[in-house]
């Protein structure tokens, strides 16, 4: 019975010894477990803004019988730069000595050119406009230009006209005295009225000026859409307006 009961204890203990050195598990693998292909995490790439370019200054000169010089302050080719500082200037709301020894004058709207009179609007929609400058000189030249430049650069770099003034500006010189552009490439009608009430004699003011002046007038209205007062100094009526 003894007997017995030994060997039914002893053959599975002797089965189990056996298999252990065939079902012993390998080694692990000093390397990295693989993953199983599933979805792999990524981050958006990160979008490069370019550096803005600065806002520009830049200056035009009309015939030489017109003695103002006209900038225009533009962020774009289709957009105007933060006028309202030299608004309130010229409101007298804020000061700016540079600008007065200067002679920079009062602000006009710009002209959609080829149009009937029509403001040209910005990419915002809002009237683009034209700071008149009065060398005090009388006469525009490179050197009154670049201290119209110098000045008006100055004055908007102010930190105390604008909440956001750039960190710079860019200023160019476009007169171009030998085929200066006609006033109304610019200008609304009764701006070129007052301009050349203000620089041509009177006494040529009359029916017979185009006539009589017939490269001054062609700077003044190029395009056959001019002002009923136009009609009183010879320019030809523009039967479609």
């Amino acid at each position: 019975m003894v007997l017995v009961s030994l060997f039914l204890w002893a053959a599975p203990l002797a089965a189990l010894m056996a298999g252990v050195g065939a079902s012993q598990p390998s080694k692990k693998s000093p390397g990295r477990k693989k993953k199983s292909p599933g979805k792999v995490k990524t981050s958006a790439p990160t979008k490069i803004k370019g550096k803005a370019s600065p806002p520009t200054i830049r200056v035009l000169v009309p015939d030489p019988i017109f003695k103002f010089e006209m900038y225009f302050v533009e962020k774009n080719a289709g957009e105007d730069a933060f006028m309202m500082p030299y608004t309130r200037f010229v409101r007298e709301e804020i000061e700016d000595q540079g600008l007065k020894d200067a002679n920079f004058g009062p602000i006009v709207f710009r002209r959609d050119p080829g149009t009937d009179d029509e403001p040209l609007e910005g990419q915002k929609g809002f009237w683009r406009q034209i700071i008149i400058r009065y060398p005090s000189e009388q006469e525009s030249t490179p050197e009154t230009r670049e201290e119209g430049l110098r000045v008006l650069k100055a004055f908007f770099l102010r930190k105390d006209t604008q909440q956001f003034p750039p960190s710079d500006i860019t200023t160019h010189d476009a007169a171009d005295p030998e085929n200066p552009p006609p006033l109304d490439r610019y200008f609304m009608n009764e701006t070129i009225k007052n301009f050349m009430e203000e620089d041509i004699n009177e006494t040529s003011l009359n029916e017979s000026f185009v006539q009589e002046w017939p490269e001054i007038a062609a700077k003044c209205w190029a395009s056959s859409q001019v002002s009923q007062w136009a009609y009183s100094l010879g320019f030809p009526i523009n039967n479609d307006s």
